[in-house]
């Protein structure tokens, strides 16, 4: 299995040469740093936006979406941007506020009716 990083640091052209090696790649995990400081993320989704709707930047969405130190802010763009997955990470976490918690609900029943079509 082929690992690839994202590092603290990382630069909008390092981000794209790696969401086009995640392409040409069959079996590949996203490694993360376990630490990233509030403004690391807000750096990191910035450049994440611009590669969308990549893969690999849905991943990285992913990803971020389960970091405590996300802001409300940044999950309420990855629900209105981000694929099934993000979606479903945002809404699993335990922090939400009510107002987001709300936008889970009305998005789990229309995932749903999806799903039976």
């Amino acid at each position: 299995m082929r690992k690839i990083r994202v590092e603290p640091g990382i630069t909008a052209e390092m981000l794209s040469d790696l969401a086009n090696q995640w392409q040409q790649c069959d079996n590949v995990t996203l490694v993360m740093p376990d630490q990233l400081s509030g403004e690391e993320i807000n750096y990191l989704f910035s450049l994440v936006l611009e590669i969308l709707p990549m893969d690999f930047g849905f991943c990285v969405l992913q990803e971020l979406a389960e970091r405590e130190k996300v802001s409300e802010e940044i999950l309420s763009i990855i629900l209105s941007c981000g694929d099934r997955v993000c979606i479903e990470s945002v809404c699993l976490r335990e922090d939400l506020s009510s107002e987001l918690k709300r936008v889970c609900e009305s998005m789990s029943l229309h995932l749903l009716d999806q799903q039976k079509q």
